[in-house]
């Protein structure tokens, strides 16, 4: 096995890829800022949901994998 088979075999790997999850599309070209904005504004998971048309579920997936955290847990 050569050096870059090793590395792409042990590098992580992120949770979602926005090219390949179609949920990034929908928050725009900046994805992590819209959510930290939306959780700043103190809207819960089923308000930022509907405003950007996805599910609760997906909101609080995107949040986990981009890193957002509620403000009350700042």
């Amino acid at each position: 096995m050569n050096m870059i088979q090793d590395l792409r075999q042990t590098a992580p790997r992120p949770v979602m890829r926005p090219r390949l999850h179609p949920v990034f599309g929908k928050l725009g070209p900046m994805p992590a800022a819209s959510l930290r904005a939306m959780v700043g504004y103190g809207l819960n998971e089923a308000e930022i949901g509907r405003y950007f048309g996805v599910t609760p579920s997906s909101v609080r997936r995107l949040k986990r994998s981009l890193g957002v955290c509620d403000s009350a847990a700042e």
